[in-house]
């Protein structure tokens, strides 16, 4: 008798232990929308890091900021992605003084907290919550 009972609460907390490990498991596992979502969140990261050192580039050679990002596009060889993955939508871009700049972007989810988007492989930190985010970037004055 008491070997049976024993069985049953073995057998018992197995069965709890393996559906509190399948539902952790399950709870970590991305869906495939969310997957989607941030790639494209990715794609408008790298966007905005190639613009920004291509906006650098044009500073120095120019000494004054592109007035828009066709400007930019205009007078680089380089392949610029210059609008939203989504919406197909110019990121939109101004300039606010000499050596400073806003651009901007819609994210679908926060990347805080998170670890992407800081600063990896020379970039810039790119943190950004769910939603329109814009950056305000100062160019590096030359160092002569």
């Amino acid at each position: 008798m008491k070997l049976r009972s024993t069985f049953w609460v073995f057998g018992f907390l197995f069965v709890v232990a393996a559906v509190f490990l399948i539902g952790t498991g399950v709870s970590l596992i991305e869906t495939p929308a969310t997957m989607k979502l941030k790639k494209a969140d990715q794609r408008r990261v790298r966007d905005l890091d190639h613009i920004d050192r291509t906006i650098m580039g044009y500073y120095k050679t120019n000494g004054h900021l592109p007035n828009s990002l066709g400007d930019l596009q205009e007078t680089t060889s380089r392949k610029l992605t210059l609008t939203d993955p989504e919406t197909n939508a110019e990121y939109p871009y101004g300039v606010l003084s000499d050596r400073r700049y806003e651009i901007c972007a819609a994210f679908n989810l926060s990347n805080i907290g998170s670890g992407a988007g800081q600063g990896m492989f020379g970039m810039k930190e790119w943190q950004h919550k769910a939603g329109d985010e814009c950056f305000e970037i100062e160019v590096e004055a030359d160092k002569d």
